[in-house]
């Protein structure tokens, strides 16, 4: 069973540029979240105006398979390794006892 993607409209306290579509609401925010999605502003703005409204009000697989159309990739959390502390050093940082 798939997820039901709520919300679908836009809420009262977003600005008036996300209630116009201009800029991505947080329904469509939330609903590529839980998607792992992954729709850049850009992409987002150059979709006509009724295919961003279809987005906000779509729910579950259809709201997946209409964001993939629109340009939607997967999303994958990037993982950077820089730099791995020694964990001895960061017990005496942080004021723990060995125990």
């Amino acid at each position: 069973m798939s997820p039901d993607l709520t919300p679908t409209r836009c809420h009262d306290f977003e600005p008036e540029q996300a209630k116009s579509l201009h800029w991505m609401p947080l329904a469509v925010r939330y609903k590529l979240d839980e998607s792992q999605l992954k729709l850049k502003l850009d992409q987002w703005q150059s979709l006509p105006l009724l295919a961003r409204a279809d987005l906000v009000r779509s729910l579950g697989d259809r709201f997946a398979g209409l964001a993939v159309k629109a340009g939607a990739r997967p999303w994958a959390p990037e993982v950077v390794a820089t730099h791995r502390p020694d964990p001895a050093q960061l017990v005496l940082l942080l004021g723990c006892s060995n125990v």
